[in-house]
């Protein structure tokens, strides 16, 4: 099932720069960054001595990209925000191929959230819909440093989200597992 998945991710392996600040930076993971390409490897179950061989490195190299990209997530102690965060930073990757079609389907789901809510949850919910409608009228680098935000507020936008079908099954697995693996403290 996830073999596409792996063979997109090899790609984007051999394809990125091998120094991550040549693919950029801001508080958002970068673009086309090859440790986040072989965390995406790794999350995925490839083992890491597969992972070195398709890089041409050693596996404590391999090791060391794994964990520069697990050491850009926040510190979130619970695994469910770590879901939710994870899931956030792959639809990032979306937005930066080709931010039209992400934001489009965004604002659909969005539409349709507000339309089914029920009274409770409307509540406390309205303020982050409201948000999310502010970001998805604004720039993508904008809309991308709130989703990917560490704190609380960051967190309730991320409960909330209008891009719960942005994701195919592969990403979304992929993004769960990451989860599971905690940023170092």
């Amino acid at each position: 099932m996830l073999q596409p998945f792996i063979a997109s991710l090899v790609e984007q392996v051999v394809a990125s720069p091998e120094d991550p600040l040549l693919a950029g930076e801001g508080t958002s993971v970068p673009e086309g960054d090859r440790c986040e390409s072989i965390f995406g490897l790794y999350a995925a179950g490839v083992p890491l001595g597969e992972i070195a061989q398709i890089l041409g490195c050693s596996v404590l190299t391999a090791q060391d990209d794994i964990e520069q990209a697990r050491g850009r997530r926040p510190v979130l102690a619970n695994h469910d925000d770590r879901v939710a965060w994870e899931l956030h930073r792959a639809v990032v990757d979306r937005l930066r191929d080709d931010p039209a079609p992400v934001v489009t389907a965004a604002r659909v789901r969005l539409e349709e959230l507000r339309a089914g809510d029920d009274g409770g949850q409307a509540t406390r919910e309205a303020a982050q819909f409201s948000e999310w409608g502010r970001l998805l009228e604004g720039d993508t680098e904008s809309l991308i440093d709130s989703m990917l935000a560490p704190g609380e507020q960051g967190a309730q936008l991320r409960s909330a989200t209008p891009f719960a079908d942005v994701l195919t099954t592969d990403e979304r697995l992929a993004a769960i597992r990451k989860a599971s693996v905690p940023a170092p403290l």
